[in-house]
């Protein structure tokens, strides 16, 4: 059972403070001690005992010191790798349904409280049973982390992209009204019509629907967004899968939502 346990950088901090001043006091009570022993012996052999008189207890606490800095390392790398794993999507990479809808909560707040636009777009692969069925989970697995690297690589730098579960992927564009959602959810589309997907010696054909709405202003709920990003992507769908369907939420639309819920 551990005596100490070191839960935060406070806490290294004090564990070092308290055990270099403990190993200080320590070691000059040594210290101490071998110049009476010394003294009473050998008169010149006094010098020798003051410079180690010096030298120990700057030893030892410099190597407590250093202890105590790779513990507050351990600590700071601890913490970041946990933060890291709550925030993120274990197999893709991407930001888990939690967080991506935390952050989509703090854009949707600015942009009420700003008038600016919004967008959410729900991207849904297509077909993507069948990769499973014919190629195995495995490779599966590894056509949903490409897929979230086209994603990546196709946004821009101020959108946010997370995975909802399964093969849904959703990306929030803040400053982005409805043509230029339009224009992203083309632009992400045609990304994936392009190439096909190559997972290791499997060439993956791949296409996806999109489903997008952008709201300038009123103060919805992320579930409302959700909703109307849902609906547009089973239009999409509908029309033969390989789409992209923008709406624009417009004020009445947002009023009745919110008098719905």
């Amino acid at each position: 059972m551990a005596l100490l346990k070191i839960n935060s950088k406070r806490d290294v901090w004090l564990a070092t403070a308290g055990a270099t001043l403990l190993s200080v006091i320590v070691s000059m009570g040594i210290t101490a001690l071998a110049l009476w022993a010394v003294g009473q012996t050998e008169a010149h052999h006094y010098r020798l005992a003051m410079l180690i008189s010096f030298l120990v207890p700057l030893i030892v606490a410099s190597l407590v010191a250093y202890q105590g800095f790779s513990m507050l390392l351990e600590v700071m790398e601890s913490k970041r790798r946990l933060q890291w794993l709550s925030r993120t999507d274990e197999l893709t990479n991407v930001y888990n349904r939690r967080y991506f809808m935390e952050l989509a909560r703090r854009e949707l707040a600015l942009s009420a409280r700003y008038g600016t636009p919004v967008a959410l777009l729900l991207l849904d692969l297509d077909r993507f049973k069948p990769v499973n069925d014919s190629h195995g989970h495995l490779v599966g697995d590894e056509v949903l982390l490409a897929s979230a690297r086209v994603i990546v690589h196709t946004i821009r730098l101020t959108d946010i992209v997370g995975r909802l579960g399964g093969d849904e992927f959703l990306v929030l564009a803040p400053n982005t009204d409805v043509a230029g959602a339009h224009e992203l959810a083309e632009r992400l589309r045609q990304a994936f019509e392009r190439a096909p997907i190559v997972v290791t010696d499997h060439k993956v054909p791949l296409t996806v629907s999109i489903g997008a709405v952008s709201v300038q202003g009123p103060n919805l709920s992320f579930d409302h967004l959700m909703q109307a990003a849902d609906k547009a992507l089973y239009q999409a769908k509908q029309q033969g899968r390989n789409r992209s369907k923008v709406e624009q939420l417009t004020l009445e639309q947002a009023q009745q939502a919110r008098r719905r819920a």
